[in-house]
């Protein structure tokens, strides 16, 4: 990780793309609360289209239900972050692989849409 031990984790989220699988979930903003209070990280909810300057003082970006797709600076923009060092984590689409999938084929991964047992 990019970070020295005197600075706090930053963590960017989603919420542009993140759509919610039922109305009123706030698992992410739960989720959101626990990085800040049990594990001191700081956290910021990124609120429209992904720009470079978004990603300048993040050490992950975590992209969690997506459901709106990325346009192709938004997927340069992560692209070139994640390769001088940021970390992305990325949950299952909503609906359809290819919301995601364009990002993720840079990185060698896709979704399929096939369930697992």
């Amino acid at each position: 990780m990019r970070m020295n031990k005197d600075k706090r984790i930053q963590v960017g989220i989603d919420a542009w793309h993140f759509k919610a699988v039922v109305t009123g979930v706030t698992d992410v903003i739960d989720f959101a609360e626990w990085l800040a209070m049990e594990r001191k990280y700081d956290v910021y909810f990124l609120q429209e289209a992904i720009k470079e300057e978004d990603l300048e003082d993040l050490d992950i970006l975590m992209i969690i239900s997506p459901g709106y797709e990325f346009d192709e600076e938004e997927i340069r923009n992560i692209v070139k972050w994640v390769h001088k060092g940021g970390i992305l984590l990325v949950t299952r689409p909503v609906g359809k692989p290819e919301i995601i999938n364009p990002l993720l084929k840079n990185f060698g991964a896709e979704f399929t849409g096939e369930e697992v047992d």
